[in-house]
């Protein structure tokens, strides 16, 4: 792992666990939202497991953060790190979300450990509470640049995925 990349790492979650606290002051309302949860799909690919926390709350405005970790049993993909900063608008249980996410990808080749990158958009659904509770979303997750590509030819891929966890 480049310094970089372990520089961007810590700034991410520096930026997720600062916000996690309970504010109250007229319209707005910070909220100790967390969730855990299992995604298929997604921002890292074939699974991952996320922990999320949503910072900020106004009107039917929400805000948060999230990262993951995928380990995937192979000789070639060992390791894949997602994170992502995302939107909800919705008032109740149910909500539009959208976000902008970054993937970062180990690859092992020749015993040597390779970083690749993917940034990705998010648009779906989400169920979650206020409050502590089941969650799950599906979602609309396109590549929208492939930081491998030789070219630097911007592309966009099609992808999805869906998620079940717990809020609290």
């Amino acid at each position: 792992m480049n310094k970089t990349n372990i520089i961007t790492f810590i700034t991410i979650l520096n930026f997720l666990f600062s916000f996690s606290k309970t504010y109250s002051n007229n319209n707005e309302f910070w909220i100790n939202n967390h969730s855990i949860y299992l995604e298929i799909g997604g921002n890292a690919g074939l699974y991952s497991l996320n922990y999320d926390v949503n910072y900020y709350s106004k009107n039917i405005n929400s805000f948060g953060g999230r990262f993951g970790l995928a380990v995937i049993p192979s000789s070639t993909l060992p390791s894949v790190f997602p994170f992502e900063i995302y939107g909800l608008l919705g008032k109740t249980y149910h909500f539009i979300e959208y976000g902008l996410g970054y993937t970062q990808i180990f690859y092992l080749v020749d015993q040597s450990l390779n970083p690749s990158s993917i940034i990705l958009a998010r648009l779906g659904y989400r169920y979650q509470k206020r409050q502590k509770g089941i969650m799950y979303r599906i979602g609309f997750t396109p590549i929208l640049k492939n930081a491998t590509d030789k070219f630097g030819v911007f592309r966009l891929t099609p992808f999805a995925g869906i998620s079940i966890g717990w809020a609290f």
